[in-house]
């Protein structure tokens, strides 16, 4: 209420998320991708006055800061531009996650009703899984969907950079480095220290996704791992080459991606939408590679 023209947008639920590129250009993906709309905002000084109510609704103050992370009481991520770094006006972006079961992912064609029942048994199983893919292939969305099959008594703390993933259970703990003015790796090492049965980490790129890999290398299995990669060709590849980024010999990761996980999903983004591409089997390292088997379907 008092978003302007967003207040329509944010009350259909076929939006997925939002663009505003400062006051006159406002895109919606309802599941295509960004497509320009006829909306606009009177003026710069209109769309500040939404970008500072949406940053009051997350319980943060805009003022002057350039960029704003957060999540609004009823679900949107949000993220906010500002000048100096943005120079037409603000842009505000707000990505409207809806958590679905892996049933529901299968009905909406991400995946066939077979992978959907083979990867709730490996959660079942306490497999450590791998989500790996390019940004907005869904690997935030299949992250949540494979946390809902974990049992609700058990205790999971959840690591992201920026607000993404929705999990709804009580026995959560969410920590998101951005609100706390942290690393991601510094967020990962908090939330390792917290007593969990498991471990949710997603948003990791670059030298980031070898924290991760330590830190439920050294646990129990049934953690689940959601990385940003180059591509969902060789995911493998991208996994390994992501968790290289901070200077680790191809050796050291390949022994602790073949000793560490389990599964890895691969994704990609096509013209229908997200999709899951490709499940891989972890079967071992041996040389500085990785051996692994493709799951039929």
């Amino acid at each position: 209420v008092g978003l302007g023209a967003l207040d329509d947008l944010l009350s259909d639920d076929s939006v997925r998320s939002i663009l505003v590129n400062g006051h006159q250009r406002v895109f919606v993906d309802k599941g295509n991708g960004l497509e320009a709309t006829q909306l606009a905002f009177s003026s710069p000084e209109a769309l500040s006055c939404v970008a500072r109510r949406l940053a009051a609704q997350t319980g943060q103050t805009l003022g002057t800061r350039v960029v704003l992370h957060g999540r609004l009481a009823f679900g949107p991520r949000l993220t906010i531009m500002q000048a100096p770094l943005v120079s037409n006006g603000p842009v505000i972006e707000l990505h409207i996650g809806h958590s679905r079961s892996l049933d529901e992912l299968a009905e909406a064609g991400w995946m066939s009703r077979d992978v959907a029942t083979y990867l709730a048994k490996a959660v079942a199983e306490c497999r450590n899984i791998v989500v790996a893919g390019p940004r907005e292939s869904g690997v935030a969305e299949i992250i949540s969907s494979l946390a809902r099959e974990l049992p609700e008594e058990e205790v999971v703390v959840a690591v992201e950079a920026v607000p993404d993933l929705q999990i709804d259970r009580q026995r959560i703990i969410s920590i998101t480095a951005a609100d706390i003015g942290v690393s991601l790796a510094e967020a990962i090492e908090h939330g390792t220290r917290l007593r969990s049965e498991r471990l949710i980490i997603s948003d990791l790129a670059g030298a980031h996704t070898m924290a991760a890999l330590a830190a439920v290398h050294g646990r129990e299995p049934g953690h689940l791992l959601g990385v940003h990669c180059f591509s969902d060709k060789d995911a493998i590849e991208g996994l390994v080459v992501s968790a290289g980024c901070g200077g680790a010999e191809r050796g050291s990761v390949a022994q602790i991606v073949g000793s560490a996980i389990d599964l890895v999903i691969a994704t990609r983004r096509g013209p229908e939408g997200p999709r899951i591409a490709a499940v891989f089997e972890i079967q071992g390292h041996e040389a500085g590679d990785i051996s692994y088997q493709s799951v039929p379907f």
